[in-house]
C-alpha cells in the first residue's frame, strides 16, 4: 500500500497530460473504431492511452494492479479488496471524443479495497488537470484548490446525468428525469461521468446522477468531488464505493430536496 501520496499525484499527474498528448495525436491524425457490443464502442485512442497508461504506471508503481475500460473482465468481484489497484478510463467520452467535443477525460485512481486514495482527471483539450489524494484537505484543478457550488434550491440548481449503455439503465434514467425536471433549473447530458463529476467538485454544475456507472467512470472523480465538499449517495441504498453502479453526486445543499426523486 502506499502512504506517501504526495509524490505519487504528482507522477500521475505527469502521466495524464503524457497520455492526453498521445490522445490528441490521433484527433490530428485521425482514427478507426471497433464495436464493444450494441451501441458501445472504443477508438484506436482508446485502445493506445490505455496501453501506454498501464505500461508506465507498472514501471513507476512495481506490483501495481490494474481495472481499466479496455482490459476489464465482465465482472469486477475480484477487484473490490484489491490494493494498488489502478481504475482507469484512457478515456471517458469517447462518443464526444470522436466526435471532436472537448468533453472527454482520462481518468486515473488509485483504489484500495473499493475507496480511491488519489485521482486525476485530465481533459487535454481544455488543458484542465483536476487532483486529489486521501491525505490532502483539498481538490485542486491546475493547482488551484475547488469547492462546490453555493446553489441552494433545486429552482436554481444545474443537474447532468448521462445514458447508461444498458437499455433497461436508459429506461430507469427516463423515470428519474420525468420526476425530476419540473422542479430543477436545467437538465444537460454531456457524456462524461467523470469530467461532470469533476464540474459537480468545481461548483459549474450543482448535481450529477448516472445508473449504471462501471468504477473506471468514477474512481478518480469520486475521491475529487469528495474533497471539494460533494455529497455522494448510492441510488441503491447501500453505503458507496467506486464499484456502486447508481450513485447521486451533489454539491451537499441541494440533497434534501432531490434526493427524494430517485426513491
Amino acid at each position: 500500500m502506499i502512504t506517501d501520496l504526495s509524490p505519487v499525484t504528482h507522477q500521475v499527474t505527469e502521466v495524464a497530460k503524457a497520455a492526453g498528448d498521445l490522445a490528441l495525436t490521433y484527433l490530428a491524425k485521425g482514427f478507426t473504431t471497433h464495436s464493444k457490443g450494441g451501441s458501445d464502442f472504443a477508438t484506436e485512442a482508446d485502445d493506445a492511452v490505455d496501453a501506454y497508461l498501464r505500461k508506465e504506471l507498472s514501471q513507476k508503481f512495481p506490483g501495481s494492479n490494474f481495472l481499466t475500460e479496455e482490459t476489464a473482465p465482465d465482472e469486477f468481484v475480484s477487484f473490490i479488496e484489491k490494493e494498488n489497484l489502478w481504475v482507469i478510463d484512457p478515456i471517458d467520452g469517447t462518443t464526444n471524443f470522436s466526435r471532436g467535443s472537448s468533453h472527454f477525460a482520462i481518468s486515473i485512481a488509485l483504489v484500495e479495497k473499493g475507496k480511491s486514495v488519489l485521482g486525476v482527471v485530465y481533459l487535454p483539450l481544455e488543458q484542465k488537470l483536476y487532483s486529489a489524494d486521501k491525505n490532502d484537505g483539498s481538490a485542486k484543478v491546475n493547482d488551484l484548490s475547488i469547492r462546490v457550488s453555493q446553489v441552494g434550491t433545486l429552482q436554481e440548481a444545474l443537474v447532468c446525468c448521462d445514458w447508461s449503455w444498458d437499455l433497461d439503465k436508459r429506461t430507469v434514467t427516463h423515470k428519474a428525469l420525468a420526476k425530476i425536471l419540473p422542479h430543477v433549473r436545467a437538465v444537460e447530458c454531456r457524456g462524461s461521468a467523470a469530467s461532470d463529476i469533476a464540474s459537480v467538485a468545481s461548483g459549474n454544475i450543482d448535481a450529477y446522477f448516472n445508473y449504471g456507472l462501471k468504477p473506471w467512470d468514477c474512481a478518480a472523480a469520486l475521491l475529487i468531488a469528495e474533497k471539494a465538499g460533494a455529497s455522494i449517495v448510492s441510488l441503491q441504498g447501500n453505503e458507496w464505493s467506486v464499484f456502486s453502479p447508481d450513485l447521486l453526486v451533489t454539491n451537499g445543499k441541494i440533497d434534501a430536496e432531490l434526493h427524494p426523486y430517485f426513491l
